[in-house]
C-alpha cells in the first residue's frame, strides 16, 4: 500500500484518546452523568486490562473525578493509580469555562480548584487545555503562566495561522500555543476498523495536521464530545507502525507531544508567529459570540454572585478573622465550588435545554444565601470593632420628652439612651460617596432621626421602611395602674420581660409607656426599681385615679442615607442622633407627582423626552448636553442560542407606542425620575421566519433614572415586560463626536471596533459586530471628553456609528430564541449543536436590567471609580456605640495610584494565616505602586497565582512599594504581627 509516507518523513503521530465532557447540555447533568459513569469505567478497565492502550486524558477538568466518584466510591484507588502513573491524564482546570462570561478572579479560582482536586490523585496535566470555549481573553497567558503552565491549547479564535505559534498578553508573557487548526479537538474521533482503511485515513490526517505545522510532531485527538473509548485503537495502531515503518506511531499523552514539539523547537521557538490578545476571529472556526447575551438572566445572576463573593464576602471575612472572628475559608471554598458547577461553558453561555438552566438557578441561590450570609457577618465584625464608646457622646437622650406642668412634680425617665451608629464599608479602592441603606433596631416610639459624621456635618437621611415598635394602648383605673407598677418592680408585664419604662405624672392621671425586651435576657430590675423608687419619692402614687398604658417593643426599620467620603477599601462611622428639627425637604419628606419633568444634583440635571421614551443629560460642569440616552431599539433575531442572525426582513422598532408618562420623586437621599411607556414590536417571526411577524404586541417598559446628592453619575433602571419572541433589545448611548471606543476585558482594558465589520461568505461565520465588556465600555472625542456605561451582568456590547455624527454605545439587554441550534442562519454556516427546541431562551416575562451613565473628561481613566462604585456600592451595618479597637474611619487597605486596579482581598487559598491581595495595572505605562494595611505587617511576598511562597519584599513604615508593569497582574500575601493594629 503506497501511503506517500516518504514525503513527509520522519514524523512523530502522537494518538491522544480523550473525550470532551459536557457537564450539561442536551441532556441534564444526572443524564449525562449516567454515561460517564459507564465512560470512565470502561476507560479504567481498557488501562488495566489493555497493554496496548496507554493513555486517555479526562478533559483537562477535574470535576469529572468528583462526579464520578460521587456513584463509584469504591474505584479511587484506580484512579489515584493511574493518575500517578501518568496514564490518565486529570486537570488543570475544574470545569472549562466560558473565558469572557466569568471573571477573572473566577478563571483563576477554576484553576486553583482544578489543581487541588487533581493533586488529590497524582500530578495534573500542566497544559492549558481550552479546547472548546468561544473565543479566548487576552490575559490567559499571563493567568497560565502565573500557575507554572508554559503552553497551551485550543480550538476557536484563530484564522489561517499556523500549528504552532507563541500567544502574548498584554503583559508580554508568552505560552507555547499549539492550534487545532485541523479538525479541532476530534481531528481523530472516528477512523474506519478496517486497518488498511485505517491506515489510510490516519496518513491523510497527518498530512491535513502536517500542512500547517512548524515541527514533524502530528497530533491526532481521539475523542470528541461524549466520546467513550474504543478498545480496538492498539491493534489499529500496530497495523499502522508496520504500514508505516518510516514514521513514528505513538499512543501517547497530551504533554509527550508538547514535548516533542519543544524539542524539535529548541531554541527556534522564537522564530513562531506571534499572536497577542484576544482570540476572536471566526474564520475558520465557529465563534458564536451571541452567548454572551443567551439568557440574560444566567449572565446577571452570574454577576450577582462573583460580585458578591470577590467585592463583600472574601474581604470582610478576611479582615473579620484579623479582628478574632472565626476563619470562614470552607464556606468561601464551598460557595466557589457552587459557583464554578454553573460555569462550564454550555451552562453560563446559556446554550443547552432549558431544564439544564432551570437547574442552575438553585446552585445561585445557594452562592448568594452564604456569601450574604459572610458578608453580613463579617461587615458585623467591622463595625463592632470601632471604637465608639458611649460615653464620648451627648447626653442628650433619644426619644426625651419634656416635664410637663402638673399638680404634682412631674418625673420623666428618658427612654434608654441606646445611641447607634453605622459603619459603612467602600469595597472599592477609591474613596467616594454613594447612597447606602441600613437596617436599624431601634427602641420606642419611631424617631425622626439625623446621620452625623464623626466631624459634626449631617447626612441626608430618610426612612424606607419606618421602624413599627407600637404593640398597644389601654386605659386602667388607679388601683390596676398600682398593681402594675408593684409588677414592674419584679421586671414583668402580662408575663413579659420589661426592658425599661417611662412614667408621666400631671395631677391624677398617670401616663406609662414601657419597652419590652424582645430577647430572653434578665431585666435590670436595679434600675427599674431605682426609676420607681425616684419617681414615688416625687409624686403621690395614691393620688392616681386614671392611666394609660403604651408597650412599645424593639423593631428594625430601613433607613437611606448618604454616606460621603467613604474611604477606598475602608469604612466610616455615621451617628444616629435625635432630628433637631423637622426641616423642609428633610429626611422625612418626598414630593411626588412633581409638576417639573427634571431631577438634579450638583453636577447634573437630567430630563426626559417623553416621545422617544429618553434621557437629556447636562452637565453642569462643562455645558455638555447628552441626548437620547437609554434608547430601547427592537430588532428581530432568527439565530439559535450561539448566534444572532436578523431576519432578512429585519424592521427594528424604538418608538414608544404612546408619549410616556413621567414622575419624579425627590428627595434629600435622592432624585429620581420615572417613566412609563410602551413599545410595540412584532410579536415574533413570519412563519417563513424571513421576516417579522405583522402581528404586533406591547412591551411595558419603566425607566428610572437616579441621581444622588454629590455623585458624578446616572443610575438607570430599566424593566420590560416581555410578551415577544424572535427577537434583541438594546439600549443606546450616543455621543456627538466621539470617534474610539473602550472596554474593560479580564485584566485588561481594550480599544473596541467602531465599525461593523463586513460579512464573510467563506468564513465558518460572519465577524460579529458585539463584542464582549466585563463591567463598563466608554466611547470618547479625540479631545478625550467620553461617555462611560456600566452596567451590571449584561456582557454584550456594540459600539459604531451614530446618526448625531458620532459613535452609540449599545448595550444588548435581552436576546430572545427558540431554538438551540438552527442551520439556516445568514451569520453562520451549519449547525453549532443539536436541534432541539428551547422556549426558555425566548425570556417571557419580567426583566430589570441595571446601568450608569458616567459623562468624563481627560480621557477613560478618570471615570472608571465611578463605575467601580456602581458595580460595588457602599454597604452599611448598625451597632450600638461601644468601644473598640478601630478609629471611628480608615482604609483597610490603601492602594496608590489611583490607577491600580484591586481585584481581589481574600483569605489565603491554603487556609494558613495572612490576606491574598491582587492588584492590576490597567493602564499602558508603568505605575510605582505602594500598599499599605491598616493592620501591622510582619512580612510580604509576591506570590504567583498558585499563592506560592515568593520573592520577599521589603517594608518601610508598614508600606509595600512595587513597580507594576502595564497590564502586569500581581498577587501579594500579606502577614500580620500580634497585636494586628499598626502602631
Amino acid at each position: 500500500m503506497n501511503t506517500g509516507s516518504s514525503a513527509i518523513s520522519p514524523v512523530t503521530v502522537f494518538v491522544v484518546s480523550h473525550t470532551h465532557w459536557d457537564r450539561e447540555w442536551y441532556e441534564t447533568f444526572q443524564q449525562f452523568r449516567l454515561k460517564l459513569v459507564d465512560l470512565v469505567d470502561q476507560v479504567l478497565n481498557l488501562l488495566e486490562n489493555e497493554p496496548g492502550y496507554e493513555f486517555f486524558m479526562l478533559d483537562g477538568q477535574a470535576i469529572v473525578l468528583e462526579d464520578y466518584l460521587a456513584i463509584r466510591p469504591e474505584r479511587e484507588a484506580d484512579l489515584r493509580r493511574l493518575v500517578q502513573a501518568g496514564r490518565l491524564l486529570v486537570g488543570p482546570w475544574y470545569v472549562l469555562p466560558d473565558e469572557f462570561l466569568v471573571s477573572p478572579e473566577a478563571i483563576i479560582r477554576n484553576l486553583q480548584r482544578g489543581l487541588r482536586v487533581s493533586r488529590r490523585f497524582g500530578e495534573p496535566m500542566m497544559i492549558g487545555y481550552i479546547p472548546d470555549p468561544f473565543g479566548h481573553i487576552g490575559q490567559m497567558p499571563q493567568i497560565l503562566h502565573g500557575f507554572g503552565i508554559s503552553a497551551a491549547m485550543l480550538t476557536r479564535g484563530l484564522g489561517d495561522e499556523p500549528v504552532e505559534l507563541r500567544w502574548q498578553a498584554p503583559d508580554g508573557s508568552i505560552v507555547l500555543l499549539v492550534y487545532l487548526r485541523a479538525g479541532g479537538y476530534g481531528n481523530f474521533a472516528w477512523f474506519p476498523k478496517r486497518p488498511d482503511l485505517f491506515v489510510a485515513d490516519l496518513a491523510d490526517r497527518v498530512r491535513e495536521y502536517l500542512t500547517g505545522a512548524a515541527t514533524p510532531e502530528a497530533l491526532l485527538l481521539n475523542g470528541v464530545d461524549h466520546l467513550f473509548p474504543q478498545p480496538e485503537l492498539p491493534q489499529l495502531l500496530a497495523a499502522a507502525r508496520e504500514a508505516l515503518p518510516a514514521w513514528t506511531i505513538r499512543h501517547a499523552a497530551l504533554p509527550d507531544y508538547i514535548a516533542a514539539v519543544r524539542a524539535s523547537l529548541a531554541a527556534d521557538d522564537r522564530a513562531l508567529p506571534l499572536v497577542v490578545g484576544e482570540l476572536r476571529s471566526p474564520q475558520r472556526f465557529h465563534l458564536l459570540p451571541a452567548v454572551l447575551s443567551t439568557r440574560m438572566w444566567i449572565k446577571r445572576a452570574n454577576d450577582a454572585a462573583e460580585t458578591l463573593l470577590e467585592r463583600y464576602a472574601e474581604p470582610l471575612s478576611a479582615w473579620g478573622h484579623l479582628l478574632g472572628g472565626p476563619d470562614r475559608s470552607a464556606q468561601l471554598d464551598e460557595a466557589w465550588h457552587l459557583l464554578l458547577e454553573n460555569h462550564p461553558h454550555d451552562s453560563i453561555c446559556g446554550c443547552s435545554i432549558d431544564q439544564v438552566h432551570e437547574e442552575m438557578r438553585p446552585r445561585f441561590a445557594e452562592v448568594m444565601q452564604i456569601g450574604e450570609a459572610l458578608m453580613g457577618e463579617g461587615l458585623n465584625r467591622l463595625a463592632a470593632a470601632v471604637n465608639l464608646p458611649p460615653e464620648e457622646r451627648g447626653s442628650e437622650g433619644v426619644g426625651e420628652q419634656p416635664v410637663p406642668s402638673g399638680h404634682f412634680a412631674a418625673q420623666v425617665e428618658p427612654w434608654p439612651r441606646e445611641e447607634r451608629a453605622v459603619v459603612v464599608f467602600n469595597p472599592t479602592p477609591a474613596g467616594h460617596t454613594g447612597r447606602v441603606e441600613v437596617e436599624v433596631r431601634l427602641p420606642g416610639p419611631p424617631q425622626a432621626v439625623e446621620v452625623v459624621a464623626e466631624e459634626g456635618s449631617r447626612m441626608p437621611a430618610e426612612w424606607l421602611v419606618r421602624p413599627e415598635t407600637f404593640q398597644g394602648e389601654r386605659a386602667i383605673d388607679g388601683d390596676e395602674f398600682r398593681r402594675l407598677l408593684a409588677s414592674a418592680r419584679a421586671g414583668h408585664f402580662n408575663f413579659r420581660r420589661i426592658r425599661n419604662l417611662r412614667l408621666r405624672i400631671d395631677g391624677e392621671v398617670a401616663e406609662l409607656d414601657i419597652l419590652l425586651r424582645d430577647d430572653e435576657r434578665a431585666p435590670d430590675l436595679t434600675c427599674i426599681r431605682a426609676t420607681l423608687d425616684r419617681i414615688e419619692a416625687q409624686a403621690p402614687l395614691d393620688a392616681v385615679t386614671d392611666a394609660r398604658v403604651r408597650t412599645y417593643s424593639m423593631a428594625t426599620g430601613r433607613l437611606a442615607f448618604v454616606a460621603r467620603a467613604v474611604p477606598g477599601h475602608g469604612y466610616q462611622t455615621f451617628r444616629l442622633l435625635p432630628a433637631r428639627e423637622r426641616r423642609r425637604g428633610g429626611a422625612e419628606e418626598r414630593v411626588s407627582d412633581s409638576p417639573s419633568n427634571v431631577i438634579e444634583n450638583e453636577v447634573f440635571r437630567v430630563g426626559a423626552n417623553r416621545a422617544t421614551g429618553t434621557l437629556v443629560l447636562e452637565d453642569k460642569r462643562t455645558g455638555r448636553v447628552l441626548r437620547g440616552l437609554n434608547q430601547l431599539v427592537d430588532g428581530g433575531d432568527a439565530g439559535d442560542q450561539y448566534s444572532y442572525s436578523p431576519p432578512a426582513g429585519d424592521r427594528q422598532f424604538l418608538a414608544p407606542a404612546q408619549v410616556a408618562t413621567v414622575q419624579v420623586e425627590r428627595s434629600t437621599v435622592e432624585q429620581a425620575l420615572t417613566m412609563r411607556y410602551s413599545l410595540a414590536v412584532p410579536a415574533g417571526l413570519a412563519p417563513d421566519r424571513q421576516a417579522r411577524s405583522e402581528a404586533i404586541t406591547p412591551l411595558a417598559v419603566i425607566v428610572t433614572a437616579r441621581l444622588v446628592p454629590g455623585v458624578t453619575r446616572l443610575d438607570i433602571t430599566t424593566e420590560v415586560e416581555n410578551r415577544a419572541t424572535d427577537h434583541r433589545l438594546r439600549a443606546h448611548f450616543p455621543l456627538e463626536g466621539a470617534e474610539r471606543a473602550w472596554a474593560e476585558a479580564h485584566f485588561d482594558v481594550v480599544p473596541r471596533p467602531t465599525v461593523v465589520p463586513p460579512s464573510q461568505s467563506t468564513w465558518a461565520e460572519d465577524p460579529p459586530a458585539t463584542f464582549p465588556q466585563r463591567g463598563w465600555t466608554a466611547i470618547e472625542t479625540g479631545a478625550g471628553e467620553g461617555l462611560l456605561v456600566a452596567a451590571r451582568g449584561l456582557p454584550e456590547v456594540e459600539t459604531t456609528p451614530d446618526t448625531n455624527g458620532g459613535l452609540a454605545i449599545k448595550l444588548t439587554l435581552l436576546r430572545c430564541v427558540g431554538d438551540l441550534s438552527r442551520d439556516d442562519l445568514r451569520t453562520r454556516r451549519g449547525h453549532a449543536g443539536p436541534t432541539f427546541a428551547t422556549p426558555g431562551a425566548q425570556c417571557l416575562g419580567s426583566h430589570r436590567f441595571e446601568v450608569s451613565v458616567v459623562p468624563y473628561s481627560g480621557g477613560w481613566l478618570t471615570a472608571v471609580p465611578e463605575a467601580n462604585a456602581f458595580r460595588a456600592p457602599l454597604v452599611a451595618a448598625s451597632r450600638l456605640l461601644t468601644a473598640g479597637s478601630l478609629p471611628p474611619g480608615a482604609q483597610l487597605l490603601s492602594i496608590e495610584p489611583g490607577e491600580v486596579a484591586l481585584s481581589v482581598v481574600k483569605p489565603p487559598e491554603d487556609r494558613s494565616p495572612g490576606v491574598i491581595v491582587r492588584l492590576w495595572n490597567p493602564s499602558s505605562r508603568v505605575l510605582p505602586t505602594s500598599v499599605r494595611p491598616l493592620w501591622r505587617l510582619v512580612s510580604a511576598s509576591r506570590t504567583d497565582l498558585r499563592e506560592q511562597p515568593g520573592e520577599p519584599l521589603a517594608l518601610q513604615e508598614n508600606c509595600i512599594t512595587l513597580d507594576l508593569r502595564p497590564k502586569e497582574v500581581v498577587t501579594l500575601r500579606l502577614e500580620f504581627a500580634e497585636p494586628v493594629l499598626r502602631v
